[in-house]
This record gives structure tokens, C-alpha cells and sequence, in this order.
């Protein structure tokens, strides 16, 4: 087995990894209490049954106004300059082509990052997935070519589905049982801001 110099470094001296985190969770912190402050306070109101339109900082996040987004963002990579090895604080998942990163979750509320790249394998789909939550998505960058399936959930009586293309700024809302998006082809990586209530 090959083992990079850098890791096994770490192997003889695990100082600087614990350095890392205690760098990437100050990052974490700080965000928290400053950037992410108004965000995670009404990420919680919206958790709790609170509309949208009552909740206006996670209102801007969805209208393009992504500054608290960014600022987590660059601090967080700021210290992976200087930690390459560090381990993002934040619950991550990436398989298949798409990505995850959870920004934050508060009760039955979430802000994501959700990233999926071109070109990646895997198996066409064969089921789509009507889940009753309520999401709110905006494309920040990339493009794809996407299914909705509108469903009014009586027995036999199959969804509607409309084609649609995906790019920088668009906006879906999905609530309850009714809508689904199938992501069919990505031309260029998308990158999409999710708010998620279940």
C-alpha cells in the first residue's frame, strides 16, 4: 500500500491534524455567531413550522442573496490552505457523481449544498421519489437537464412530467407528496443551495 508522505507524518505526530480541526471548528464557530448568526436562528423558526416569508435572511439565501453561504465557504477553505489534511466539521456525502455538504440543520430544518458533477457513472434511474418535505433550491452555478414529476398522489393516476433545464439562478419549490425532480444530465457541474423542512 501506498501511504502519502503527509499522511504518514501525521501517523508519527497527530499534533497537526488536531490543529487542523481546532482551526476548522473555530472557522465553524465563528460563522455561527457572526455570519451565520441571523440564518441559524431562523433556520430554527422555519424548523418549527414558521413560513418563509416569515424568515427573511433564509428568504435572501433563496433570492440569490448568498453572502452567510460564501462567508462559510471561505473561511472554511481559507484553513484548508494551510490544513490540507483537516476534516470539514460539517456532515458531507459524496458518491456517484452527487455531493452533499450540510451547512446547518436545526430541528427538522437544513441548509445544503448539494453538487453533481457531469459526466458521472451511474445507472439510469428507474423510480422517482415523492417525499413529504418541503424544499426550497436555488442552481448557484453549473447546468443539467432535469424531470419534474407533479403528482396528485390518487392511486393509479400517473405524474405529470415536465422537462426542464437547470442553470444559474433558478428557483424550484417543492412541497409535500406532490413534486420530485429527477436530475437527468448534468453539462456542467450543478451546484444547488437547498433549505429542507420535514
Amino acid at each position: 500500500m501506498i501511504v502519502h508522505p503527509d499522511i504518514e507524518k501525521l501517523r508519527g505526530d497527530p499534533a497537526p491534524q488536531r490543529e487542523a480541526q481546532a482551526a476548522l471548528e473555530r472557522a465553524r464557530r465563528a460563522w455561527r455567531e457572526a455570519a451565520g448568526a441571523r440564518s441559524l436562528a431562523e433556520l430554527e423558526s422555519y424548523g418549527n413550522g414558521a413560513d418563509l416569508s416569515g424568515c427573511p435572511a433564509l428568504g435572501d439565501l433563496i433570492a440569490g442573496r448568498t453572502a452567510p453561504v460564501e462567508a462559510i465557504l471561505s473561511s472554511l477553505l481559507g484553513v484548508l490552505v494551510d490544513h490540507p489534511l483537516g476534516h470539514v466539521p460539517l456532515r458531507h456525502h459524496l458518491t456517484k457523481g452527487i455531493g452533499l455538504l450540510q451547512l446547518a440543520e436545526v430541528g427538522r430544518a437544513a441548509l445544503t449544498l448539494v453538487v453533481h458533477e457531469p459526466n458521472a457513472r451511474r445507472a439510469a434511474p428507474q423510480s422517482v421519489s415523492f417525499t413529504d418535505a418541503e424544499r426550497h433550491e436555488l442552481v448557484l452555478a453549473g447546468e443539467a437537464r432535469v424531470r419534474l414529476f407533479d403528482w396528485c398522489g390518487q392511486g393509479d393516476t400517473p405524474p405529470t412530467v415536465r422537462k426542464h433545464m437547470l442553470r444559474r439562478g433558478t428557483k424550484l419549490a417543492f412541497g409535500g407528496f406532490g413534486r420530485a425532480k429527477l436530475v437527468d444530465e448534468v453539462a456542467q457541474t450543478l451546484v444547488i443551495l437547498r433549505l429542507s423542512r420535514v
